[in-house]
């Protein structure tokens, strides 16, 4: 049979942890943590498919760590099995700090009507003859004509129509390329 000794010890403990439970843990305790005392031990490592640095040490990466928003390492990660390796999703690229990103309506918007700060109706009409002017090919329907930059804001929150614009016009993109508005079906 235990001794008394050993139910007081138990009951202490128990008492300890309900008091925590109910207060909470004490500013002494959170401000030593381990976390805090050992920082390298609690740190996330990220593995991707592949990481471009802009080192010229050390281009390609596949993992890397972070400590407060900072790079603390970055490396390829010979330790892991192929199999892991080769399992791994996503690229990081420098540069690209936003959680998405529009790389295809960007790279369309190279090739559009600019829209931008057109204040009134015959400012986006003259934008898109002078561009189906130096490119017929556009405004068919294998190669739209595409005006990016629209601001309803501009014309008291209208979107335009076919009668007002009188262009051949298939699609078009407000300034954060989100919204399209088509002509057309085909």
């Amino acid at each position: 049979m235990p001794s008394i000794s050993v139910f007081v010890w138990a009951s202490l403990s128990v008492l300890l942890a309900a008091l925590i439970y109910q207060v909470g843990i004490p500013t002494i305790l959170t401000e030593n943590v381990p976390w805090r005392l050992f920082p390298s031990l609690f740190l996330t490592t990220h593995c991707y498919r592949s990481v471009k640095t802009l080192s010229e040490r050390h281009p390609t990466a596949r993992c890397f760590i972070t400590n407060h928003g900072k790079f603390s390492s970055v490396f390829t990660d010979e330790s892991s099995p192929p199999e892991v390796r080769e399992a791994r999703t996503g690229h990081v690229y420098p540069g690209l700090w936003d959680g998405h990103g529009h790389l295809i309506q960007f790279g369309e918007s190279l090739d559009s009507v600019e829209l931008f700060g057109a204040n009134s109706m015959e400012e986006v009409k003259r934008r898109l003859v002078e561009y189906k002017t130096k490119r017929p090919e556009k405004g068919t329907s294998d190669q739209w004509l595409r005006g990016v930059g629209w601001d309803q804001a501009h014309f008291d929150g209208k979107w335009p129509t076919s009668v007002c614009i009188s262009v051949e016009l298939r699609q078009l993109q407000r300034p954060s390329g989100s919204t399209a508005l088509l002509r057309q079906v085909f």
